[in-house]
């Protein structure tokens, strides 16, 4: 079997303490990926930017600017509430709205998340704002085919990161977690 990070796992079963884990390091991922970090540390950047991107359901080309990330951890009681301010080249700015629940937690009752999503929906409804709803796996295996819903995409967190080698960034906390827990 292979390593697990210690950021995930203890003696390779999960470890209660995922949600809260979850809830620090994923916005901290994800406040890296301002231009704010562009220059100060470029392969985290570069990840960070990766991951916020894909959780957008957008694709990086290299033309938009992430001006500003605002997150709120357990938000009326939902797991992660995440918007984000973009920008063009051509100054037309973009907003986003995300909604991010840890598959771990429990992932087989799909009642909290049709609550949640209700409940961000009714908070966001503002025309000029894209809503985006992710409900992300940590510990290998624990999403069913079950929980998918309309509007909401399951996901593990390798298939946030970019396809092919991985190499390790500047950062130590973001390598034990994103690279070395998710390690094939």
């Amino acid at each position: 079997m292979d390593e697990l990070s210690l950021l995930v796992c203890g003696a390779n079963e999960p470890d209660k303490y995922n949600q809260i884990m979850f809830n620090c390091i994923l916005p901290w991922t994800l406040r890296q990926a301002t231009q704010h970090y562009d220059n100060k540390r470029p392969h985290l950047y570069s990840y960070c930017r990766h991951i916020l991107l894909c959780l957008l359901e957008m694709d990086d080309d290299e033309q938009i600017l992430i001006n500003e990330i605002e997150i709120r951890k357990r938000w009326n009681f939902n797991g992660l509430y995440i918007t984000v301010e973009l920008s063009y080249p051509n100054k037309n700015r973009e907003y986003h709205a995300l909604l991010i629940e840890n598959a771990d937690n429990n992932p087989t009752d799909k009642e909290p998340w049709k609550r949640y999503h209700k409940i961000f929906d009714d908070n966001y409804i503002a025309p000029n704002i894209k809503r985006h709803y992710a409900f992300l796996e940590i510990i290998k295996g624990t999403v069913t085919n079950d929980v998918s819903m309309d509007n909401i995409r399951v996901l593990n967190l390798r298939q946030l990161l970019p396809y092919g080698k991985l190499r390790k960034t500047e950062s130590e906390i973001f390598n034990e977690f994103w690279l070395k827990a998710q390690e094939p």
